[in-house]
């Protein structure tokens, strides 16, 4: 999946073990009252451990929100924070162990060919397979090059289905009138 529901502000709140039973801040964490200082030190900074960890960022994309910030977007009522909407991706587990050196160098010798020779545009688990190539080649910038065109993909692909779909709907019952037409609109 690409992203979780939205969590209410402070049941995240709740789960970083900043409120008490009756639902109030916890005395000794007053700092959290202000919503910029838990964004920055219980979202953000967890993100940012988890894009380092060596295992997990194996397992796990982050994607890039409308607002530029990795693996999150906000949701606001007025100028408050009410939410969060985290955006991630998991990446298909055994696939890194799988692979060895020769593989590993094949993916990116086939995909890169596929990309730049016949200029045709990979498929996100092409790119996910390419990602992890590059991971496993000790080649880091590459991979996260790849991932971020993965995340662009994803900021963009909404609309893009949408109209995708509603012309497939449009065309469709085209179709279905000038059938009816032919057919001499017979009734249902």
């Amino acid at each position: 999946g690409f992203e979780m529901h939205q969590q209410k502000l402070e049941e995240l709140k709740g789960v970083f073990g900043l409120l008490d039973e009756a639902g109030k801040l916890k005395k000794d964490k007053s700092s959290f009252k202000n919503n910029s200082v838990f964004m920055k030190r219980c979202i953000r900074e967890s993100i940012k451990e988890l894009t380092e960890h060596p295992q997990i960022r194996k397992e796990l994309l982050f994607l890039e929100g409308e607002n530029g910030e990795k693996g999150f977007e906000v949701i606001k009522k007025g100028r408050t924070i009410t939410g969060i909407k985290f955006l991630f991706r998991w990446i298909k587990l055994g696939t890194v162990e799988e692979l060895n050196q020769h593989d590993a160098l094949k993916t990116i010798r086939e995909l890169e060919l596929k990309r730049l020779q016949d200029k045709v545009k990979l498929t996100e688990t092409e790119l996910e397979a390419l990602a992890i190539a590059y991971r496993y080649v000790g080649k880091e910038q590459h991979a996260l090059k790849v991932e971020g065109s993965l995340s662009k993909r994803h900021l963009n692909r909404e609309p893009k289905v949408n109209d995708s779909h509603q012309s497939e709907i449009d065309s469709l019952l085209d179709k279905i009138d000038t059938l009816s037409e032919i057919s001499d609109n017979p009734d249902y």
